[in-house]
């Protein structure tokens, strides 16, 4: 027997079907979601901005840290570059200290060299000395006067080139400054006299051959005479001979060179008075080689 209560079979009584309730909507996922994120944005948003804070705080401490870490590396560094600038200094300290030890001992050395080659000039240099004058007469009255003199080297080596100027001059008595000026004008005179003398022989050489009797060698010796010629009358003799305010003065100046080409100069000077012909007296000035 079917059943009358059925769903599938009409009721007989139409008032007594039931009325088809309205379906209910669903509540959807979205909404209710979006009212759980309603719900919970200000703690989502305090969360972000401390997690926000705390990026910023460990960026920070991260940039802390290198900073801290780029001026440890910065001060190392310069630790380093301090170190090499001192070994540097060092360095070039010793090198300045070492060029100014070598500076001194090439100094030193060419000091030495330079006093030992003059040591050696002097030691082997020519030495032009003269003796005392001779008459080649007696002088007698109104007749030229003419005394020899002989000029040795004594010297180890050749003096060459040799120039000589000699002078026999008459000084009547006079102050000591003026014996001083004849004296001085008398060697001005021959030091002209050898300049000029010097000059035609270098023209001579240049031309000719040289002069070998120009050239003394060591031990060797030669003559010279005066070159001017002097006369004295009877009574002026007779005052010569006496000592009365007459005095001759034989002077001589002598140029030479030696094999190094260095110049040297013999000067000397003597005295003639009183009755004794072959007594000369030196001078006290004009004795001396150069």
């Amino acid at each position: 027997m079917p059943n009358q209560n059925s769903s599938n079979n009409p009721s007989p009584d139409p008032q007594k079907q039931s009325v088809p309730e309205s379906p209910m909507a669903p509540t959807t996922p979205q909404q209710h979601e979006m009212s759980e994120h309603s719900a919970n944005r200000p703690d989502n948003e305090e969360s972000k901005a401390i997690q926000i804070e705390k990026d910023i705080r460990s960026g920070e401490r991260w940039l802390i840290g290198i900073s801290a870490a780029s001026v440890i590396l910065n001060f190392v560094i310069a630790l380093i570059y301090y170190g090499q600038l001192k070994e540097m200094r060092k360095s070039t300290k010793a090198a300045q200290d070492a060029a100014i030890a070598a500076k001194s001992a090439a100094e030193t050395a060419d000091s030495t060299l330079k006093s030992s080659e003059k040591s050696f000039v002097i030691d082997q240099r020519p030495y032009l000395v003269s003796q005392a004058p001779e008459f080649a007469e007696l002088p007698t009255p109104n007749k030229e006067i003419y005394a020899n003199e002989t000029i040795k080297n004594v010297g180890r080596t050749p003096a060459l080139k040799r120039i000589t100027s000699i002078s026999l001059t008459r000084f009547d008595a006079g102050s000591k400054t003026k014996l001083i000026r004849f004296l001085e004008s008398e060697f001005k005179k021959m030091r002209v006299s050898n300049e000029a003398a010097a000059k035609q022989m270098k023209s001579y050489v240049a031309t000719t051959i040289p002069d070998a009797e120009m050239d003394i060698a060591p031990q060797d010796s030669y003559f010279g005479t005066n070159q001017n010629s002097i006369k004295l009358s009877e009574e002026e003799l007779k005052n010569l001979r006496d000592g009365k305010g007459i005095t001759l003065f034989y002077v001589g100046l002598v140029n030479y060179r030696d094999s190094f080409g260095n110049s040297y100069e013999t000067q000397f000077c003597y005295i003639y008075f009183g009755p004794y012909p072959k007594i000369w007296h030196i001078c006290d000035s004009h004795n001396v080689i150069r």
